[in-house]
């Protein structure tokens, strides 16, 4: 089992890394240029049939649209890296969240699923910076610190900091079981074979885990066997 659980004190780093996340969040939100205008291909008759001014009026149309399209190129392949990382984000904190042994985690889930539309979720997935898991079984158990972001959604650049510091000072801790695992059963035809290659997988399943039962049962059914 695991728990979650914050430092007692906020180091000032963290408060430093809570003014830097705020900073860059704004900077994010006024970084995006105004789209190109291009307009319609200039015509000669718009020229009174001056073909000098019209063909410099081409020119310039022909380097502005240039521009436009590299411009919607660079915001296409923006938006479609944002994308891939978000996915690699969602993954990773879906791995994560399976992997926690707690009980009451759907139910602690469930909190912050109904507080927080997907939208912030995701950023607080991606605040957390590979801890999501973390930040969201803590959320659903303290319900303060779940109010404090709570309070914060109409201000994207505290959220997202706040969220982020949050994510840092998160532990998940696992807890060693509380049965001690039987120790392998050495010598004779029935004990446990080196190169036991189903205990090797029971043993990394149980450290995964933090649930020796299966493996505790099999160690004892191989010790039955030999004394049988």
């Amino acid at each position: 089992m695991s728990a979650a659980r914050t430092s007692p004190r906020a180091s000032e780093n963290l408060r430093e890394e809570l003014k830097r996340q705020k900073a860059r969040v704004r900077e994010l939100e006024g970084a995006g240029a105004a789209p190109v205008e291009v307009g319609a291909r200039p015509k000669l008759e718009d020229f009174d049939y001056d073909e000098d001014a019209h063909g410099e009026a081409v020119e310039a149309w022909i380097d502005k649209k240039r521009n436009a399209d590299a411009q919607v190129t660079a915001r296409d392949k923006s938006i479609r890296q944002a994308q891939e990382k978000f996915n690699t984000q969602q993954r990773a904190f879906e791995d994560g969240w399976s992997a926690l042994r707690v009980t009451g985690k759907d139910a602690a889930r469930a909190k912050v699923e109904d507080t927080f539309d997907p939208t912030q979720q995701a950023m607080l997935i991606k605040a957390a910076r590979g801890n999501g898991a973390g930040l969201m079984l803590y959320l659903g158990t303290s319900a303060a610190s779940l109010d404090k972001l709570k309070a914060l959604v109409n201000d994207p650049a505290e959220f997202i900091a706040e969220a982020a510091v949050m994510a840092k000072e998160v532990k998940v801790e696992r807890r060693k079981p509380a049965t001690t695992p039987i120790e392998p059963v050495r010598g004779g035809t029935g004990g446990a074979a080196k190169g036991d290659a189903r205990r090797a997988r029971l043993e990394r399943d149980a450290d995964t885990s933090g649930d020796y039962s299966a493996l505790i049962k099999y160690d004892r059914d191989l010790e039955m066997k030999r004394r049988g």
